[in-house]
C-alpha cells in the first residue's frame, strides 16, 4: 500500500469545548468559593464582636469621632446627652458609657458608632416633632449596640475589602464589582437587623413612657421622603418603610402594648 501524505484537518488546533462556557463556569464557582469564604468568616465576626471590650471599641471609634475632636460641645447637644442618659437607664446597659454628637446634615437619620457614640444628623431633629418620637429613634441606635450590629457591620465590611483586596487589587473594576455582588447577599442580614432594632426600641419605649405612641409616625414621615420604591428596598440596607410599619405594628399587637397619639411629650432641645 503505497502512502501518502496529507495536510491536517484544520481544526487539529481547536479547542474542544467553549471557552466562553469553560470561563462562565470557572468564574461562577470562583464567585461561590468566594461567597462561602465571606459567609464562614462573617460568622466568626459575629463571634468576635461578642467578646470586643468597651476599651477596644474606643480606640475603633477613635479615626469615626475625630472630626468633634476640636468642637466644643454645644447646649443642644448637652441637653440630647441628658435625654440620652435617662434612656439608658431603662436599658440593661447600666455600667456602660453612651455619647451623643450632633452632626449637621439636612439627611433624617442616626448612627450607632463604635465605642458608644451616637451621632444625631440635625436632619432628624428638625423633623421630629415629639420627645417620644426621639426616643424611638436613640433606642432604635441602642438597639443595634444590644445586638453588637455596629461591629458586626463592621468586621464584615473589613472581611471584605480584605478578600477582594488580596483577590483582584485595591480599587479595580473586579475589586468593585465583586463588592458589590457580595454586598448584595449581606443586605438582607442588615435589614434583619433594622427590624429587631425597631422592635428592641419599642420595648424600651413602651418602658419608659407606658405606651409606644412615636415610632410608626415617625416612619410615616420617612415614608412621605422615601425615593425607593418597595421592590428596589430589596437592595438597600433598610427595609422599607411600609414593611418596618407592619412588622411594629405586629408586635404591638402581639405585646397588646398601648399606642396613646395624644400623650407624646413635645420635644424641647
Amino acid at each position: 500500500m503505497k502512502y501518502i501524505p496529507k495536510l491536517p484537518d484544520g481544526d487539529v488546533n481547536a479547542p474542544t469545548t467553549n471557552l466562553l462556557k469553560d470561563f462562565i463556569y470557572f468564574l461562577v464557582i470562583l464567585v461561590l468559593i468566594i461567597i462561602f469564604i465571606y459567609i464562614s468568616l462573617g460568622f466568626l465576626v459575629d463571634i468576635t464582636a461578642e467578646k470586643i471590650s468597651p476599651e477596644l471599641e474606643e480606640k475603633l471609634a477613635y479615626n469615626y469621632m475625630i472630626m468633634f475632636k476640636e468642637k466644643p460641645i454645644t447646649t443642644k447637644e448637652k441637653k440630647l446627652q441628658n435625654f440620652l442618659n435617662d434612656l439608658v437607664s431603662y436599658t440593661d446597659f447600666k455600667n456602660r458609657k453612651f455619647t451623643v454628637r450632633i452632626l449637621e446634615n439636612k439627611q433624617v437619620n442616626a448612627l450607632a458608632l463604635p465605642g458608644g457614640n451616637i451621632i444625631v444628623l440635625s436632619g432628624l431633629l428638625k423633623t421630629v416633632k415629639t420627645e417620644n418620637q426621639l426616643a424611638y429613634v436613640l433606642y432604635h441606635e441602642l438597639g443595634h449596640y444590644a445586638h453588637r450590629d455596629h461591629l458586626r457591620g463592621l468586621g464584615r465590611g473589613l472581611v471584605l475589602s480584605l478578600i477582594t483586596t488580596v483577590l483582584f487589587g485595591s480599587d479595580t473594576f473586579l475589586n468593585k464589582t465583586l463588592s458589590s455582588s457580595i454586598s448584595s447577599i449581606q443586605l438582607k442580614y442588615t435589614r434583619n437587623q433594622e427590624i429587631k432594632a425597631d422592635l428592641y426600641a419599642i420595648d424600651l419605649l413602651y418602658k419608659k413612657y407606658k405606651n409606644v405612641a412615636g415610632a410608626t409616625d415617625l416612619l410615616t414621615v420617612f415614608g412621605k421622603n422615601e425615593a425607593t420604591t418597595k421592590a428596589f428596598s430589596l437592595f438597600t440596607t433598610h427595609p422599607h418603610y411600609s414593611d418596618r410599619i407592619k412588622a411594629i405594628n405586629n408586635y404591638i399587637d402581639k405585646k397588646n402594648y398601648k399606642v396613646l397619639i395624644n400623650n407624646q411629650i413635645k420635644l424641647n432641645l
